[in-house]
């Protein structure tokens, strides 16, 4: 088996479990309209004055946002560990506001640019080279969202510039990139809140044929003139289930159990639908029983950061 195999089945088997985590948002509204369903529960309706707190786009618009994602694995097989950073990914894309009617928002994107460095997390890094030949693909891929203006998608679509190897259209799909706004977009509630508001959107998302139960919190830390900002945890749970993988098509990998646990920190210009800088940092802890019957452990550490470019 050539390094490249070999080091592309440790990066897919990190991604079927560890990008489970990385999925912020969800897909459908309060009542299951759109791919599944979600529940928007607010905690603290926070300060007076409250308002609604909605996205206010302008159709004709375009923005431009920069994405950075990092991420570290140690994993254990039979007393066998591996320790493995990737490369820091930095992939910039471009979006445009095409339509605003009636509180609902259509969305065109397309990935133009990739950059391969260093990475920000210790431990030994994967080739920036392997990286590079597996994330490439994505380059020139467009995708389009259809969502309300709290942030809710309704329908969305993703389209490659030329065929994607397995191992691409995996760790694209596991790290959210063929769903990009679900990482940019935060969700709103329905009804109006201050600063000090606290709500908690809850959802079962599907990725590689594994269910997970997610919730993430937030709370208005500081409303000002249009700048909003947001924090909270995130915590992803799953077990018992058969992951499905594009790289071993037929082969049974069973998640015993993962657990996600992270914070996501946004600042928004409501006048924009990319945040003008977000961050998501955490850690997957994972046990998996391979067809072989042979238990692996992972731990894995991940952060991907946002910001608009101006």
């Amino acid at each position: 088996m050539g390094p490249f195999r070999c080091t592309s089945r440790i990066v897919a088997a990190a991604a079927v479990v560890a990008m489970l985590a990385m999925h912020t948002h969800v897909v459908a509204d309060e009542q299951g309209q759109g791919v599944r369903e979600v529940r928007v529960t607010v905690i603290e309706p926070g300060q007076e004055p409250r308002r609604p707190l909605r996205y206010e786009v302008e159709p004709g618009t375009t923005e431009q946002v920069e994405i950075q994602w990092d991420w570290r694995l140690w994993q254990a097989t039979e007393g066998r560990v591996i320790e493995q950073a990737n490369p820091r990914v930095t992939l910039v894309a471009e979006i445009a506001i095409d339509q605003v009617e009636d509180g609902e928002i259509r969305v065109s994107g397309e990935y133009v640019s990739l950059e391969i460095d260093r990475p920000a997390l210790e431990g030994e890094p994967l080739s920036p080279l392997v990286m590079e030949r597996i994330l490439g693909p994505l380059v020139g891929a467009t995708f389009w969202a259809h969502l309300t203006d709290r942030g809710v998608e309704l329908e969305v679509g993703f389209e490659p510039a030329r065929p994607m190897p397995p191992l691409s259209a995996e760790l694209a799909e596991g790290a959210g990139l063929d769903k990009p706004l679900d990482q940019l977009v935060e969700v709103m509630p329905a009804e109006p809140v201050g600063v000090g508001a606290v709500w908690e959107v809850h959802d079962r998302p599907e990725s590689f044929g594994v269910v997970s139960e997610r919730m993430l919190r937030r709370e208005v830390v500081d409303w000002d003139e249009g700048m909003v900002t947001l924090g909270g945890p995130l915590t992803i749970k799953a077990e018992d289930q058969e992951m499905v993988s594009r790289m071993t098509p037929g082969a049974r990998t069973q998640l015993l159990t993962t657990e996600s646990k992270g914070e996501r920190e946004a600042r928004l210009r409501l006048d924009r639908l990319m945040p003008v800088t977000a961050t998501l940092e955490g850690r997957t802890e994972s046990e998996m029983q391979l067809e072989t019957r042979t238990q692996t452990d992972q731990i894995i550490d991940w952060m991907m950061q946002f910001r608009a470019v101006e």
